[in-house]
């Protein structure tokens, strides 16, 4: 192997290797082949070779750099790669090194990987080996080396990323390999057992905020040694109890109904459980826990009145629950979730030789992205996709869920899993994990809007259950606030609550955007649609002036809770209140979500040319309806429609309510001045319904498009929205 020498670096290099290496034209200094394999290596240079007196003052520590061996795989050292240059992101080729926001990634070819490991580089036979045992389904030509934060280490190969890491209990192969735990195939194992214990026992002893009541429900299952027994409790009674929270499914399973509570009360055999439930009794007698309480069976269905009763203090149950365990990775309540995982959690045991020249393990996995790992992108456990399960989660004290690639844990005081990673903080917004921590009403709205959007983006199986099933969440909000429930939204926060908005096109696995077929709440509420909405994120942070206010409420309850289903609802309120006109925005490809507002007289710029017509999505299609006017003539009017695709709306005539003007500012951008306004279609004199939200964007705070120039005090008016 020859030995290049280059002024105050010397490099010992296998011109073999080097060759298939490829760098950016304007990285080239030299003309030599062997350039290509140094390149970023000369930025480094300063502090690399010890007898260098060149810039002395800039000179890296060891404990900030080490010299590689291998340029190839850098030693797998994050150390090597410290003074590596930002590349530019469009730039593509073969071979390279390039610093991101929050990682740096070394890029191969896999050719160059097995030469230099068949050239002796001990680290380079690790990647070698990955290349050669991770299964692929087509010719891989790219091998990534990833270091992130916390010193963790990937390779991506062939659509998979991979953790690399030193198992438990065994020297690390080289000092800056982390330790982790590996994650057991099996969930019924006794290493995983020995997991979920731990977490217990961590909570149980140390965690002040989980310290709770052992308040029973009304009704809990009695285990026996081969059965289960429905038993009723008293309110003088106590203990621990298991709650299951899981996916019923699509089938016919198994519940208590009036019919056949004396034969669930005599019991009946744990074999007869559908299997998600057996493995609930499974985990209660290994935790020495005698009684489980699941809905299905504890809540008598097709009682009205008692499933009302029961679900009015779903908050409890959950809350007072020694621990819920959740089936996250069953779809049905005929789906065992201790199954043994399949290709999620399989690891690779790789063999390397350690930093005194033996023989070492070095192991890994494929890393996590689902649970508390999901990141918004890939494929979501159906647990995770149910809207009744939100709440189950969030109202727990402690909870264990049987993900499809770990265990993890949540509890009023911690997150965590298998895998040891940080959680993801896709849905938490921030929040608190428990709700003793809402310190203040603004931080209880805060928490509010955040899980809205996420229940939002979750199937329900019955259209009439999309308050209920968030109900438990709504007392609790409640308790932190003070404030009067309205329908989802709070009267003390209900103009930055009414400014909600659809999200987009949904994914495959969110509901489309549709209005059910019986009432289920008023149209200025979320709850009366079916799909993913959203809150700007400066809603909070904004400086508001109101222009509208709330005058009365009117409800009528379908049942008990305040939180639950409604009869009717309405709000009367007092804003500026102008017309418009509305058309399908016929070049837009989502043409029955997508509209044109035109305000008549007034205009605004747009590329060189003055324009009436502003760009609007409705929460819904819009169509149009008729509404009987004086002298029997009938007048028209843009309303919500039910129709999948509706003839396109042209020129109907809609109203805009001015709530109020938002100035908000993000980072070092221009201060923006936005006009909240919703869009109403007219359903009887002075009776309206939302169509959706519009803003408008202006310079200056009290211009705020025509104000008082379009919206004046001659326009302010008291209606009712319903």
């Amino acid at each position: 192997m020859p030995i290049i020498e280059v002024p105050g670096l010397k490099l010992r290099v296998d011109t073999n290797i080097m060759t298939n290496r490829r760098v950016p034209a304007e990285d080239i200094g030299f003309t030599t082949a062997y350039h290509a394999y140094f390149t970023t290596f000369h930025a480094l240079k300063p502090g690399i070779n010890e007898k260098s007196t060149e810039n002395k003052d800039q000179k890296l520590s060891s404990s900030q750099y080490q010299a590689p061996h291998c340029l190839t795989c850098w030693d797998l050292n994050e150390k090597c790669l410290s003074k590596i240059p930002n590349r530019d992101p469009n730039y593509w080729y073969f071979s390279y090194e390039a610093k991101h926001s929050n990682f740096i990634e070394i890029v191969r070819m896999v050719d160059e990987i097995h030469d230099s490991a068949a050239a002796g580089c001990r680290f380079c036979k690790v990647l070698s080996q990955i290349a050669e045992e991770v299964p692929v389904s087509e010719a891989i030509f790219q091998i990534s080396i990833l270091f992130r934060e916390c010193d963790k280490m990937e390779v991506y190969y062939g659509c998979h990323y991979l953790i690399l890491y030193a198992p438990q209990g065994s020297p690390p192969a080289w000092k800056y390999l982390t330790v982790q735990p590996d994650i057991h195939a099996d969930p019924a194992s006794l290493q995983s057992l020995k997991v979920l214990r731990g977490w217990i026992n961590t909570c149980t002893q140390d965690h002040v905020l989980c310290k709770q009541e052992s308040t029973l429900p009304s009704r809990l299952l009695q285990i026996r040694t081969s059965s289960v027994t429905l038993v009723h409790t008293e309110p003088s009674h106590s203990g621990p109890y298991i709650a299951l929270s899981y996916c019923w499914g699509a089938g016919n399973t198994i519940t208590t109904t009036s019919v056949n509570i004396n034969d669930m009360t005599a019991g009946i055999p744990i074999a007869a459980l559908p299997e998600a439930i057996q493995d609930a009794v499974h985990l209660a007698q290994e935790l020495t826990i005698q009684y489980l309480w699941v809905d299905a069976l504890c809540i008598i269905q097709d009682d009205a009145n008692d499933r009302d009763r029961e679900l009015a203090q779903m908050w409890s149950i959950y809350e007072n629950a020694f621990l819920t365990i959740a089936g996250s990775s069953s779809r049905s309540c005929e789906i065992s979730f201790l199954r043994r995982r399949q290709g999620a959690a399989a690891m690779l045991t790789l063999m390397c030789v350690n930093d005194n020249g033996k023989p070492a393990i070095v192991k890994a996995r494929k890393r996590t992205e689902g649970g508390l790992h999901y990141k918004g992108y890939s494929s979501q456990d159906p647990w995770e996709t149910r809207a009744w399960t939100l709440q189950e989660k969030l109202l727990s004290t402690r909870l264990v869920a049987y993900a499809k690639e770990e265990m993890h844990w949540e509890c009023k005081t911690l997150k965590t899993c298998q895998c040891g990673e940080s959680p993801s903080s896709h849905f938490d917004g921030g929040d608190p994990v428990s709700f003793s921590q809402l310190s203040n009403a603004i931080d209880a709205y805060k928490f509010w809007q955040v899980q809205v959007i996420n229940y939002s983006s979750r199937y329900l199986t019955y259209a009439e259950d999309k308050l209920p099933a968030i109900a438990g969440v709504a007392q609790k909000v409640h308790e932190a606030t003070g404030s009067e429930y309205v329908a989802g939204l709070w009267r003390g926060n209900i103009i930055r609550d009414m400014v909600w908005q659809r999200l987009g096109k949904p994914d495959d696995w969110e509901p489309e955007w549709s209005i059910p077929e019986t009432y289920r709440a008023p149209s200025f509420s979320w709850a009366s649609v079916d799909g993913k909405v959203y809150w700007p994120d400066w809603i909070f942070e904004a400086k508001w002036a109101y222009h509208s206010e709330i005058m009365d409420l009117s409800y009528e309850l379908d049942g008990t809770t305040r939180f639950g289903r409604l009869h009717t609802f309405s709000l009367q309120i007092k804003g500026p209140l102008i017309p418009a006109l509305v058309s399908a925005d016929e070049d837009n490809e989502d043409s029955i979500h997508n509209y044109n507002l035109d305000f008549g007289h007034y205009a605004y710029e747009l590329d060189g040319r003055k324009t009436h017509h502003y760009h609007f999505q409705a929460d819904v299609s819009i169509e149009q309806s008729l509404l009987e006017g004086p002298n029997g003539l009938n007048k028209r009017s843009g309303r919500r429609s039910r129709q999948s695709a509706p003839p396109p709306a042209r020129n109907l005539p809609v109203w805009a309510l001015s709530l109020g003007c938002a100035t908000h500012q993000w980072k070092s951008e221009p201060t923006q001045h936005e006009q909240q306004c919703l869009i109403l279609g007219r359903l009887e004199n002075n009776v309206y319904e939302r169509l959706g939200v519009f803003s408008f964007v202006m310079p200056q705070a009290d211009g705020m498009l025509g104000w008082p120039e379009l919206f004046h005090d001659d326009c302010l008016r008291c209606i009712t929205i319903i």
